[in-house]
């Protein structure tokens, strides 16, 4: 961490910010994918999931 702070100046700040968020994204997307994957949510049809979507908008 302290390597981090050393090398983040005004110039740098946003785009190391910017790094990080995408960063956390990405990983919430693969956490959220292999939930997905764990409970079989993979293999359910576009006729499914367009079910899911019409319940949700009633």
């Amino acid at each position: 961490m302290e390597l981090i702070r050393r090398n983040i100046n005004d110039e740098t700040l946003e785009e190391t910010l910017s790094a990080v968020r995408r960063a956390k994204a990405i990983n919430a997307v693969k956490s959220i994918q292999q939930q997905s994957v764990k409970n079989g949510l993979d293999k359910i049809t576009l006729k499914e999931i367009n079910a899911e979507i019409k319940k949700s908008r009633e």
